[in-house]
């Protein structure tokens, strides 16, 4: 069975777990606002092999959750003003402009301005992956840190592919791919190492909810 998997510019990144004194200065900073109830330990898991899948292209990324459970006014911001990419994490929904699209089935989408520029905003649809996944009896952790590569490789320049991070359709064999560390292809790492430079300096001020 496969799922949907649409490109989500919406991604936010905030730094879940940090780094050691010897590690590299993060280049891409990540901040996900999480709204979706999902388990903690299963986010924990899906950032790190989102991490892992960009550094394994030679891009380190520094992430962070901010829960709107843990804020009484309703709103989630940023934990320090150096976010570059912001990541909506949702329970489900069908995004206006997205009715042609199998409904129930869409994992996250990218928001670009009307002449196609990425904007550094994405939303991904826990529910609808956690649901997805399971029933094809994989693992959702995994499934997750897939959707969320995918939709910040989409903020980096990337298109959808045959398979792997960037398949359209997530299936059996991109998170083999994914889980073996062979999410991106050798030509999709040039692309996102030569967009980066482009994207950290074009990128607007972070958005605020």
């Amino acid at each position: 069975m496969k799922t949907l998997l649409m490109a989500g510019m919406m991604a936010l990144f905030i730094p879940a777990g940090g780094f050691s004194k010897d590690s590299p200065a993060p280049a891409l900073h990540v901040a996900v606002f999480e709204q979706s109830g999902v388990a903690p330990e299963v986010l924990e898991d899906a950032i790190a092999i989102a991490r892992e899948t960009f550094h394994k292209a030679g891009i380190e990324t520094d992430w962070s959750v901010c829960r709107s459970t843990e804020n009484l006014s309703g709103r989630c911001e940023p934990p320090c003003a150096s976010v570059t990419l912001s990541l909506m994490l949702e329970p489900k929904a069908v995004p206006p402009g997205h009715a042609g699209e199998p409904k129930g089935k869409i994992l996250g989408f990218a928001l670009r301005e009307p002449s196609g520029r990425p904007l550094p905003v994405a939303y991904v649809f826990y529910g609808t992956v956690s649901r997805v996944t399971g029933s094809i009896g994989k693992n959702a952790a995994l499934a997750l840190g897939c959707t969320l590569a995918h939709e910040i490789a989409h903020l980096m320049g990337l298109d959808h592919s045959p398979s792997g991070v960037m398949h359209a359709f997530i299936d059996d064999q991109d998170l083999r791919l994914v889980a073996a560390g062979l999410g991106f292809r050798p030509d999709q790492i040039k692309v996102l190492r030569a967009g980066l430079p482009v994207l950290l300096a074009t990128l607007p001020v972070p958005l605020r909810r």
